[in-house]
């Protein structure tokens, strides 16, 4: 009976080795069509016991290679980062790695205090090992992660830039100065967020990350007060983004965002936008119709529609709009936009008695 425990444990050894084995040969696309039994794989092999120890470590290796997989499923798949960094034989460099893919999926769940310390100890590990680009990503994770507390964003953007100078990875780099910029921007340094969010996009390939990009970067020209140079970026943002298939919710915030800059251009004494204004907020109730939306995003759009209509000389479909922003705005209970919205309508009202 021992004899035949002893085979059913080594047949089972051997199975997990040769599935590990196999996985760790495949391309990604072949991973993402069976990413269940990828997962199942790689969970077998990292509870054997200590004594397992290159099983476990093959299991890790193939978890590092299928992060993108972990980061569609982010609370699927963190377990498995905690149970393979248990592991005190795994290779450093592998070891640094998972750190840092942990982040991310911490950071993906929203989970910004756990995804600081994961940032941290991969950081900490890719120094003692010489590893830039590793020091990079995990200090552009941090930049994002401290983005709205300045001194410690302003401490690790200048971190970043001094590790930057060491390498020339071109999608790296579009990270790193995208990092830069959005800290600069949160920190009101529009002048440095443009630079910085110029030289992304330089350095960015055409694609939706490129696309969004230059939606940030246009939100840094508006607050610079620059409406035409935003709307320079929100156009080129509006092309990439429908040619890489974007998310409604995405295309109609872009409209929103041309929307406001074109209003904005209105009220600087500037020639009148308001009809392209009203244009850009109708094509976002079209996307937004498309999609799952929430209230607070609706009444946005229907109180920006409100004023523009009011602004254009409409005074009834102002107030219709305005009245329905208020009642969406209360609803999700946004009590600052709503209070706003109501002044806003009041205003209207005392000027238009019926």
């Amino acid at each position: 009976m021992k004899i035949d425990r002893r085979w059913a444990r080594s047949s089972q050894l051997e199975a997990i080795r040769n599935n590990l084995a196999f996985w760790a040969v495949q391309p990604i696309s072949a991973q993402r069509n069976d990413a269940n039994n990828v997962h199942q794989a790689i969970q077998h092999g990292l509870m054997l016991s200590s004594t397992r120890a290159s099983i476990r470590a093959s299991a890790a290796r193939v978890l590092s290679q299928s992060f993108s997989l972990a980061q569609s499923q982010p609370g699927h798949w963190l377990p498995l980062y905690v149970l393979a960094l248990r592991n005190k034989q795994l290779p450093s460099r592998l070891r640094a790695e998972l750190h840092y893919q942990q982040a991310v999926l911490y950071w993906l769940l929203d989970d910004g205090t756990q995804a600081a310390q994961a940032f941290q100890r991969g950081l900490r590990l890719a120094r003692q090992l010489a590893l830039p680009t590793l020091q990079a990503r995990n200090l552009i994770g941090l930049c994002l992660v401290h983005s709205q507390d300045p001194a410690r964003a302003s401490k690790t953007a200048q971190q970043l830039t001094q590790v930057l100078a060491a390498t020339r990875h071109k999608g790296l780099q579009a990270h790193a100065f995208a990092a830069l910029g959005y800290v600069a921007y949160f920190a009101r340094q529009y002048s440095t967020a443009s630079e910085q969010l110029a030289a992304a996009i330089q350095a960015a390939p055409a694609s939706l990350a490129r696309g969004q990009l230059h939606t940030l970067a246009g939100l840094s020209a508006l607050a610079e007060g620059q409406a035409d140079a935003a709307l320079r970026h929100y156009n080129a943002a509006a092309l990439l983004l429908q040619r890489h298939q974007a998310s409604a919710s995405q295309l109609a915030r872009l409209e929103l965002l041309r929307a406001t800059a074109h209003y904005h251009k209105s009220t600087r004494g500037q020639r009148v936008r308001l009809q392209p204004a009203i244009a850009a907020l109708q094509r976002a109730a079209v996307w937004l119709a498309e999609g799952q939306v929430d209230a607070a995003s609706r009444s946005q759009l229907e109180s920006l529609l409100g004023r523009a209509y009011t602004r254009s000389g409409d005074v009834a479909s102002g107030l219709r709009y305005l009245a329905s922003a208020l009642q969406l705005s209360e609803d999700a209970g946004e009590h600052n936009m709503a209070a706003d919205i109501f002044a806003a309508l009041q205003q209207l009202e005392s000027k238009n008695p019926a």
